[in-house]
C-alpha cells in the first residue's frame, strides 16, 4: 500500500473516531450533541456568509438514510426567522433513520455547505456508543455519485470522495456488530466495487468473504445475481462465474441470467413482429421488479424498451391488445413515454379516431394519477412539495405535447365537456394561461358546459400571456363587436390585453444577421416558376414544412395571423416550401389539406435531391450555408435578397407566433 493511500486511512480512522456529538457546522448547529434516532433535535442555521445571506422566507429540507427501505428519502420542515440571519427549526427522527443532512434554500439559491453536505450520524437509540445502522454507508456513498446512493440535484460532485474513502466508509459499516445480513446484501455490490476499484487484487480476500457471503446455502436469487455480478463483471474471473452460475441454475431454474440472455435476443432482434412477440414473452416470464433495477442497469435491460415494442407495434396494426394488457403495470416514466408514443402522436397526426384512442388515453391519465400519492421508487428522495413539482411538470409537460393537454382535446372531440373541464382546470392550475393549446381547449370547455362569465375570464388571461388561437381571437372580436358595434379600433385593444414582457419575441433585433440568400428556383402550386432573383424589392418570408411535421402544420393558424395582417401590404410576401417529401402525391395532399383549413397559403415545392428518392435540394443548401437543420424553420429575408432572421420550430401559441413574424417583419423593413 502506497503512503498516500495509508495517510488518507489515517484520516479517515481519525475521522471515524470522532464522537458525532461534534459534528456540527460553521452555519448549522444541532441541540443535543448526540441524536439518537428515533429522537427530536433542534438545530439552528446560520445563513451569514452563505448564498442565502439576507434572503427572506428560507426553505428547509432534511433528507434521511432509511436503514428499513434503504432509500434516502425528503421532507420539508418548517423554520422560523431567529433575527439577525438565524433561522431556528426541530427535527423529529423516526426508528429507522441512520444519517440526516440538510439543504436550505431560497428561490433558486441554495446552500448545501458548498457541496459537502450538511451531514449528521445518528446514533443508535439501543447501541450505546454505536452510530445508527446503515450511517456510515449513508455517509460514505452520499458524497460517491458513481455507487447509484447519491441524493439526485443534492451536490454537484465538486467534492465527491474517491473509491478508497469509500470503500473505507463501507468497510466500517459492514464490520459494526449491529449490521444484519440484509445490511450486507444490500451493500455488497458498492462495497466490493470500490475495495476493488481502490485496492485492485490486493483487497481480493475481502471479496472472497463477500463471495461467500452471497452464495451461502439460504442466499436468495437476489444474492446470487451479485455474486455472478461480481465474479463476471469485476473480476472477470470465468471459473467462477461459471459456478456461480451453476448455483442459480440449480436453485433457480428460471434465473435472472435466462432473463438477461433472453433480454438480449429480444433485443437484437430486427424483425419487427417476432421482437414485439419476444417482449411479449420477456414482460411475462421476467415482471419489472424494482429490487432487481441494479441488475437491469448494469446490464442495460430497458423495460421500457420492452413495453414500447410490444405496444406500439401492435398500435401499429390497429391492434391495442397489448396496451389493454400492460397499462396497468407500466412504471412511471415508461407510462409518460407510452402516452407520447401511443396517443399524442395518432391523435396529432389523426392516425385514429379520438373515439377509438379515448379508453386508451382515460387508462393512461387514470394510471398516471396513480403516481401523485404513491412516489415512485426512483424518486424517493424527493420530499412531497419536490414530488408534487415533479409530477405536475410530468403530468402537466409530458415529452411534446403535455399528457393532460392532449386528453383535454380528446374529451373535448368526443363530447365529453364535463371531463374536458376537469382536467383543464387541474392543467391550468399548473400552467396559468402560459400554454396556448391548453387555453383554446380549456375555453372551448367553458363554452360547452356554459360557463360564459369564466370564457371571457380566460380569453383575457390568455391574451395576457399571448398565449391565444385564432379561434380565441374570433370570440374577443365577437364581444368586441357588441359591446363598440364595430372592428374600428379592435386591434389596439387586443394589444391593450397583452403583457409587454410576453407579446415581445426574445432579443429579436440582437438576433439580426446580414448573410446574402442563395440563389434558387422552384414552382408553385400553378407549377410557374419563381427564383429568388424575381423577389428582389420584396420582404420574403419562407417557411420550411412538410406534410409529414406535426409542428409545422402546428404552426400554421398563427402564421395564417400573419398572412392575413400582411395581406394588402405588396412589399411583403409569404412563402410556405413544401421540402423532404418523400411520396408521389404529396402535392395533392397539400391542396386539400390547405383548403380543408381555409389557408389561403402561397406554396413552392421543394426540388428533388439527385438520388430522386425524396425532394429537399434547396433546403439542404440552405441547411449548409447557415449550419442549421430541421423543420419548420422559418427565412426572413430583406428587399437586397439578404437573410436577416432565422427562427426554427413552434413553441404552441399562435398569437405569440405571429407577434414574431410581425416584428421580425417590421425589423426587417427597416434594415440598411
Amino acid at each position: 500500500m502506497n503512503y498516500c493511500k495509508v495517510k488518507l486511512l489515517l484520516c479517515c480512522l481519525l475521522l471515524a473516531m470522532m464522537p458525532v456529538s461534534y459534528a456540527q457546522y460553521k452555519n448549522l448547529t444541532f441541540t443535543p450533541d448526540v441524536i439518537p434516532a428515533g429522537t427530536s433535535f433542534a438545530f439552528t442555521y446560520d445563513a451569514a456568509g452563505t448564498p442565502l445571506e439576507g434572503k427572506r422566507d428560507i426553505a428547509c429540507i432534511v433528507y434521511y438514510f432509511s436503514n428499513a427501505t434503504y432509500q434516502w428519502k425528503g421532507i420539508d420542515l418548517t423554520i422560523d426567522s431567529a433575527g439577525d440571519n438565524k433561522w431556528k427549526g426541530v427535527c423529529a427522527t423516526k426508528d429507522d433513520w441512520a444519517f440526516v443532512t440538510f439543504k436550505f434554500q431560497a428561490g433558486d439559491s441554495v446552500d448545501n455547505n458548498n457541496n459537502l453536505t450538511y451531514g449528521y450520524l445518528l446514533s443508535d437509540a439501543t447501541h450505546p456508543g454505536l452510530n445508527a445502522r446503515c450511517a456510515y454507508a449513508a455517509w460514505g456513498l452520499l458524497r460517491s455519485p458513481g455507487y447509484g446512493y447519491a441524493i439526485d440535484g443534492y451536490v454537484d460532485g465538486s467534492h465527491a470522495i474517491g473509491d478508497t474513502v469509500t470503500a473505507y466508509w463501507l468497510t466500517m459499516e459492514l464490520k459494526k456488530p449491529t449490521t444484519t445480513a440484509a445490511d450486507r446484501s444490500v451493500f455488497v455490490i458498492p462495497y466490493t466495487r470500490s475495495l476493488y476499484a481502490a485496492y485492485g487484487m490486493e483487497k481480493l480476500p475481502e471479496i472472497n468473504a463477500a463471495l461467500r457471503f452471497l452464495t451461502r446455502a439460504d442466499a436468495s436469487q437476489e444474492d446470487l445475481a451479485k455474486a455472478w455480478y461480481i465474479t463476471a463483471q469485476l473480476l472477470k474471473d470465468a471459473v467462477r462465474k461459471d459456478s456461480v452460475e451453476m448455483l442459480l441454475n440449480t436453485r433457480f431454474p428460471n434465473n435472472v441470467l435466462q432473463k438477461l440472455a433472453y433480454y438480449r435476443r429480444f433485443f437484437n432482434e430486427k424483425d419487427f413482429p417476432k421482437r414485439a412477440a419476444m417482449a411479449d414473452t420477456f414482460l411475462a416470464k421476467y415482471p419489472y421488479s424494482e429490487r432487481m433495477e441494479w441488475l437491469d442497469e448494469a446490464n442495460r435491460i430497458d423495460y421500457n424498451t420492452a413495453y414500447l415494442a410490444t405496444i406500439l407495434f401492435g398500435a401499429m396494426n390497429k391492434n391495442y391488445t397489448a396496451a389493454d394488457k400492460y397499462i396497468d403495470q407500466l412504471p412511471y416514466v415508461t407510462t409518460i413515454n407510452v402516452y407520447y408514443r401511443l396517443i399524442d402522436v395518432a391523435h396529432a397526426r389523426k392516425d385514429l379516431s379520438d373515439s377509438f384512442l379515448y379508453p386508451y388515453s382515460k387508462k393512461l391519465v387514470t394510471h398516471m394519477e396513480q403516481f401523485a400519492g404513491e412516489q415512485t421508487a426512483i424518486f424517493s428522495w424527493m420530499t412531497a412539495r419536490e414530488w408534487k413539482s415533479r409530477f405536475e411538470n410530468d403530468f402537466f409537460a409530458g415529452v411534446a405535447k403535455p399528457m393532460l393537454f392532449a386528453h383535454v382535446e380528446i374529451c373535448n372531440s368526443t363530447g365529453r365537456y364535463a371531463e374536458a373541464l376537469l382536467y383543464a382546470r387541474m392543467a391550468q392550475e399548473a400552467q396559468h394561461f402560459k400554454k396556448a393549446d391548453l387555453n383554446d381547449a380549456y375555453v372551448l370547455a367553458l363554452q360547452k358546459n356554459g360557463q360564459d362569465k369564466e370564457v371571457n375570464d380566460a380569453l383575457i388571461k390568455s391574451m395576457y400571456e399571448n398565449q391565444a388561437s385564432p379561434a380565441m381571437i374570433d370570440l374577443l372580436k365577437q364581444s368586441y363587436l357588441k359591446v363598440h358595434g364595430s372592428e374600428e379600433g379592435f386591434d389596439q385593444y387586443l394589444q391593450s390585453l397583452k403583457n409587454a414582457a410576453a407579446s415581445k419575441s426574445n432579443d429579436a433585433d440582437n438576433e439580426m444577421i446580414d448573410v446574402p440568400m442563395l440563389a434558387w428556383t422552384m414552382r408553385d402550386g400553378n407549377n410557374k416558376v419563381v427564383t429568388q432573383q424575381s423577389l428582389k424589392g420584396k420582404v420574403v418570408v419562407l417557411d420550411f414544412w412538410a406534410t409529414w411535421c406535426v409542428p409545422c402544420k402546428a404552426s400554421f393558424p398563427g402564421m395564417n395571423l400573419a398572412v392575413e395582417k400582411y395581406k394588402n401590404d405588396k412589399d411583403v410576401v409569404f412563402y410556405f416550401v413544401d421540402t423532404e417529401e418523400p411520396g408521389k402525391n404529396y402535392k395533392q395532399q397539400i391542396a386539400q389539406y390547405l383548403t380543408k383549413n381555409n389557408f389561403p397559403f402561397q406554396v413552392l415545392f421543394d426540388n428533388p435531391m439527385t438520388d430522386g428518392k425524396h425532394t429537399g435540394e434547396v433546403f439542404e443548401r440552405v441547411c449548409k450555408l447557415f449550419h442549421i437543420s430541421g423543420i419548420p424553420q422559418k427565412l426572413i429575408i430583406d428587399k437586397k435578397g439578404h437573410v436577416r432572421f432565422i427562427t426554427v420550430g413552434y413553441k404552441g401559441s399562435a398569437s405569440a407566433l405571429a407577434d414574431e413574424m410581425v416584428e421580425l417583419i417590421e425589423l426587417t423593413k427597416k434594415a440598411k
